[in-house]
């Protein structure tokens, strides 16, 4: 069975830190959702960038469902949830942002309605559907930026700090969220009681390379 995402040997650095990423190794399949942990400056985020073709790696390889993933192209199949919601929150309305995403995938307007209400119900955030995001709550917030990534329809969401800023009334709603939700994908985070409640397993980041933690 092709792995959902696939990373061999992968390498990454910037100026002052040319060993980044020294050969990482990882492979999501479909029934995973993997946490990352890691101190500051370790690399997670940058992780989570070269696999959402933002980043080029220097060496090695990351494939998604079999397709090489190249700096710079959009895939469809990866949603990727950023660590400030407001970053991505486009719309005028709620319903407006999370149609954005349907709509530039050319679905017709019917389908696109039909992904909006379904995104907003799966996220709880149906009553917020004609409120301007930036009047929202930062956990209101956060729930609506995963409902326009969930409206996409993607095989795999990667989630960049997604309890930042989150009291624990919003972290327990994203936790309820995420256990109940079955899309496969990576979380990373500084919180491992977080990412023990909603991951399969958990991997740390240190020094240029990742392995696993007991759950």
């Amino acid at each position: 069975m092709t792995a959902l995402l696939e990373i061999r040997d992968l390498h990454f650095g910037y100026g002052a830190t040319p060993s980044l990423l020294q050969g990482i190794d990882l492979t999501v399949q479909r029934r995973d959702r993997l946490g990352i942990m890691g101190d500051n400056g370790s690399g997670k985020t940058t992780l989570l960038l070269l696999c959402a073709a933002v980043l080029a790696p220097q060496r090695g390889t990351i494939t998604c469902l079999g397709q090489s993933v190249v700096a710079g192209q959009f895939q469809p199949a990866v949603g990727v949830v950023l660590q400030h919601p407001a970053d991505q929150l486009i719309g005028a309305t709620v319903a407006e942002d999370v149609a954005f995403g349907p709509e530039n995938l050319g679905c017709s307007p019917p389908e696109v309605q039909q992904r909006v209400d379904q995104a907003l119900a799966k996220t709880g955030t149906s009553h917020l559907a004609d409120r301007m995001p930036h009047q929202l709550s930062g956990g209101e917030q956060r729930m609506v930026a995963i409902a326009g990534i969930l409206a996409m329809q993607p095989q795999l969401i990667l989630y960049d700090e997604p309890t930042a800023f989150l009291d624990q009334r919003s972290c327990g709603t994203l936790i309820e969220f995420l256990q109940a939700d079955t899309t496969p994908g990576l979380i990373v985070s500084h919180d491992p009681a977080f990412l023990r409640r909603v991951c399969t397993q958990i991997f740390l980041l240190e020094s240029g390379h990742l392995r696993p933690l007991a759950l």
